[in-house]
């Protein structure tokens, strides 16, 4: 590209205002062309052409002014979607401007001397109110704090002082009260609340009920109710196997070898995976989760099982 005298005087006269890109799409001339012919020239940009070059938001009185009117009434988010604005540049714009919606406190002197005298006797949460009732401040003292600053000012606790601030909090009913005011946060279970809880690995569901802050099984619970303790060896359970039919003409009494034999008709009936796992691994306990993982050999023997028993019927 031949640069004239006529195309210098227009890039001397375009080029402190606008980008080289703006410069571009203004003249046609090739970005790269304007980039090596200013630096000849010696031309610079001006402040505003800087900053648009860079992508820096150009701030107008109206903006400011529209900051200023709505700071009380709208938060940073607000106000950065009125504007337009990504919300790390309006809360910039809001700190130039002096409006800080929080004040930081720093540490003193006393403070940190306190901390640094105290840390190995005191665990973080009892330092944060101790903290809190020396030096109250607009911000609660929280356990975070007292953990940041220990660690930025690399104090460490050794294990044997862990252990005995765990102590101390044990033998002062620490944890207990801290319990305490989780389940009141959570929101304890009443007395007499009925929940259903799942058997660890599996589908089936029971019922249980809390009395004297304990949960208890309902089945056994509510036949002592109605006729009785439970004799040691006998087990109450749901007549039509429906653990959520709780009325009380569907509860039932049967001895251990009754409900393991009830329990035996149901996994034959069903040919589960683990039934005829046990029948593949019989005398050998230990290689039935081995078998459990082969699906296509359970099928096999599930499969042969049941043609037994189609023929064991037809032959009665």
């Amino acid at each position: 590209m031949i640069w004239t005298a006529d195309m210098d005087a227009r890039l001397r006269e375009l080029y402190p205002a606008n980008t080289n890109r703006e410069i571009t799409a203004i003249t046609g001339w090739s970005y790269y062309y304007i980039c090596e012919r200013a630096k000849v020239l010696d031309l610079h940009k001006g402040p505003d052409a800087r900053s648009r070059a860079c992508g820096k938001t150009q701030w107008t009185p109206e903006m400011d002014m529209f900051i200023r009117q709505n700071y009380e009434r709208l938060d940073n988010r607000q106000i950065a979607d009125a504007l337009g604005l990504k919300l790390s540049v309006t809360r910039t714009r809001l700190y130039e401007l002096g409006m800080k919606r929080m004040q930081l406190e720093y540490w003193t002197e006393d403070q940190v001397k306190f901390l640094v005298e105290n840390y190995r006797q005191i665990g973080d949460l009892e330092l944060a109110e101790i903290f809190e009732s020396k030096w109250p401040k607009a911000k609660r003292w929280t356990k975070k704090h007292i953990e940041k600053k220990r660690r930025y000012l690399k104090l460490k606790r050794t294990t044997a002082e862990r252990d005995a601030i765990r102590e101390g909090h044990r033998q002062r009913g620490v944890y207990a009260e801290a319990n305490r005011r989780m389940w009141q946060t959570r929101g304890a279970a009443k007395e007499g609340e009925i929940r259903y809880w799942r058997k660890r690995g599996g589908i089936s569901v029971f019922p249980v009920i809390k009395v004297d802050g304990r949960w208890l099984h309902w089945a056994p619970w509510r036949w002592e109710q109605l006729r009785g303790p439970v004799q040691k060896g006998m087990n109450v359970i749901f007549a039509d196997r429906n653990p959520y039919n709780r009325a009380d003409d569907n509860l039932l009494l049967i001895s251990n070898a009754e409900l393991a034999k009830r329990n035996s008709v149901k996994s034959i009936i069903g040919l589960s995976d683990n039934y005829v796992a046990g029948i593949l691994t019989s005398g050998r306990p230990d290689q039935r989760e081995i078998v459990k993982q082969m699906p296509d050999l359970i099928e096999l023997k599930r499969n042969q099982l049941l043609l037994q028993r189609e023929l064991k019927e037809q032959l009665k």
